[in-house]
């Protein structure tokens, strides 16, 4: 029902884009080996829920209560410490959802409720995807 509501991806259809632009990332920089798709957008949904919570766009207690979920769901909620950080921002340039030179984040603004944002800080990215990185064994 949201694809044929919105066959051109612009507002409502971008809440099933939720967790695709680091998971694709993810899959991309561990060439599809290491993580099953809904593995890698569930580690794209805490990204995301995290982002947003440093932007102030939904609580810290919101984004801690999807980890858990997704904990309780046995979906990682945290990647592998050999993953870089830059080679993951680099991929997200790649994306579909890429306009006009920027990527466009999908950031929850409640349970249930999302926002496309082109204008994420790139140094918030940065300090987001480095404490999903697990430590060296």
């Amino acid at each position: 029902e949201v694809v044929a509501r919105d066959e051109r991806e612009g507002g409502l259809r971008a809440i099933l884009n939720y967790g695709h632009t680091i998971g694709h990332a993810i899959e991309t920089a561990t060439r599809y080996r290491r993580y099953l798709h809904g593995e890698a957008v569930g580690l794209g949904m805490v990204a995301a829920g995290r982002v947003a919570a440093e932007l102030g766009l939904w609580s810290k207690q919101e984004a801690e209560r999807q980890e858990t979920l997704l904990g309780r769901a046995r979906l990682p909620v945290c990647w592998d410490h050999d993953i870089n950080t830059a080679q993951l921002l680099e991929l997200t340039e790649l994306d579909k959802k890429v306009e006009a030179g920027k990527v466009r984040f999908i950031l929850p603004e409640t349970i249930g409720r999302v926002r496309v944002s082109a204008d994420v800080p790139p140094a918030v990215l940065h300090r987001v995807l480095d404490t999903l990185r697990l430590a060296t064994p």
